[in-house]
């Protein structure tokens, strides 16, 4: 018998702890925005990643990989974000990411797929899996998927639904997984 369930799944300290942290720690990507009623459009914008089982963010154990689309084409975009976003430490709930478009971002971006992983603390493996990561497609303005609220009414954070599956045809753009602390060591 074992903690999991009726069935020993022969599982050693290392993948136990990684199945824990599958279960407890459900990352979350919430929107804060508004849409101009004169065209749609967005007009404020901005992302909250909450990441929880992290103390803080380390070389280690946090990658992703940002496409920022513009007209029909994907680019990479992880360099802006790295940069952009503003990291709060909420104590034992975990770490969150936070990052406000700019006007200008607004005015040319259609949207961004973000794809991250993360190691919780006391756990060595990737969430959600050592060769996946949690998938997002997030389109702005009048056709989009990002939960918006009209300029007169209280702007605030909405979660926003993982793909179930990656966007092979966005995936295949993705060469590699960045981190968000670069190693001084490596510089």
């Amino acid at each position: 018998m074992s903690a999991w369930g009726n069935d020993a799944k022969g599982w050693d300290t290392n993948q136990q702890r990684h199945e824990l942290a599958k279960v407890i720690y459900q990352p979350t990507l919430s929107v804060k925005a508004e849409q101009s009623a004169l065209d749609g459009r967005t007009s404020y914008c901005a992302f909250r990643l909450e990441l929880p089982g992290l103390s803080s963010l380390e070389v280690d154990n946090m990658e992703w990989a940002i496409l920022r689309q513009e007209g029909t084409a994907w680019d990479p975009d992880h360099d802006y974000w790295n940069q952009a976003f503003t990291t709060t430490n909420m104590g034992a709930a975990g770490v969150a990411l936070e990052l406000s478009l700019t006007g200008a971002d607004l005015d040319t971006a259609g949207g961004f797929y973000l794809a991250f992983r993360y190691k919780a603390a006391n756990s060595p493996n990737w969430l959600p899996e050592t060769d996946k990561a949690y998938h997002y497609r997030l389109t702005l303005h009048e056709q989009g998927n990002v939960p918006m609220v009209g300029a007169n009414e209280t702007k605030q954070w909405q979660a926003v639904t993982p793909l179930e599956a990656p966007d092979t045809r966005l995936t295949a753009l993705i060469i590699k997984y960045h981190t968000l602390i670069s190693d001084p060591t490596k510089s």
